[in-house]
């Protein structure tokens, strides 16, 4: 197990320069369009959370990833990071006893391990998803729910940072 876990990490780690450079470049070329347009970068989330809640390297590497995403926008103006980890992954499992409880019931399931099957069969069941804002049609994607809060947490931080304007046509 401590090998397979060295080995997702060191593919992680590569993986992760590759992208802070492709988006770097994306940056980059927005900037030339605009200055001074803010940018909102939308993290990613864990699918699976409610399926496999204490597997750490899961959640370790996505939120090593939005980490990555958050320096990179940090050196560009008007750049903010909105974070969707939290209510995206977890779902309507939003307090810590709820989070334990899923831990408990899922060690007792899978002992803190994922295999492959396990995510192929989660990702095919249309018609069920522990998470009730993510999309049964392929369990990985938000649904109405989920979208509503992503962009409640984007408004959010766009009204934080007073830097955009609303103009009726």
């Amino acid at each position: 197990m401590m090998q397979s876990q060295t080995k997702i990490q060191s593919s992680i780690n590569q993986a992760q320069g590759i992208y802070e450079d492709k988006l770097n470049q994306l940056f980059t070329a927005v900037r030339k369009e605009n200055k001074h347009a803010p940018i909102f970068v939308i993290g990613i989330y864990n699918p699976v959370y409610t399926y496999f809640p204490d597997v750490a390297a899961i959640n370790d590497s996505i939120n090593q990833w939005n980490r990555a995403t958050q320096n990179v926008a940090r050196k560009y103006s008007k750049m903010h990071f909105v974070s969707i980890y939290k209510v995206m992954s977890y779902g309507q499992y939003q307090t810590k006893a709820q989070r334990q409880q899923l831990i408990q019931q899922e060690e007792k399931v899978n002992h803190g391990k994922v295999q492959q099957s396990q995510l192929l069969s989660i990702m095919s069941n249309k018609d069920h998803n522990l998470n009730e804002y993510i999309s049964t049609e392929d369990n990985f994607h938000p649904n109405n729910l989920g979208y509503q809060h992503m962009a409640s947490r984007l408004f959010k931080s766009m009204v934080k940072y007073d830097s955009w304007e609303y103009v009726r046509e």
